[in-house]
């Protein structure tokens, strides 16, 4: 099973949190998040650190992905972090097991396909893009 770490540890962190150990595809063992106090638990995983702490842990083996689970209405601090991180440390694609994909199709980085989603022949699903 992969490692995962979640950026964020709000109420959509945990959302993703339960869909990525869906079918025990991903193990979360953290989240990172700048407003919270590092080595507090939550939803049953410890707060890693700041954003500027996953580089550094990344390299020290604590998890194999990270991804963003921050929410909806951060989406200027999704992109600028996103591309800070981009190539430093591998984004994890979440997809659910339901999720159709047909042929020629191209995936970006850090994207999320929630169940029934359906992704036509030719698509191209840039980074860091959530469909549910």
């Amino acid at each position: 099973m992969k490692t995962i770490a979640l950026i964020g540890s709000q109420t959509f962190a945990h959302q993703i949190k339960g869909y990525a150990e869906e079918n025990n595809k991903f193990k979360v063992v953290g989240f990172f998040d700048d407003f919270e106090e590092k080595g507090c638990i939550k939803d049953g995983v410890p707060v890693l650190g700041k954003i500027n702490e996953i580089e550094k842990l990344y390299k020290d083996g604590l998890f194999e992905y990270v991804f963003f689970a921050a929410g909806y209405n951060n989406f200027g601090f999704r992109e600028t972090a996103f591309d800070n991180l981009k190539g430093k440390v591998p984004f994890a694609n979440i997809i659910m097991d339901n999720v159709r994909i047909d042929n020629n199709v191209t995936l970006g980085e850090g994207i999320f396909l929630g169940k029934n989603c359906v992704v036509g022949a030719d698509t191209i699903i840039e980074d860091n893009v959530f469909i549910h």
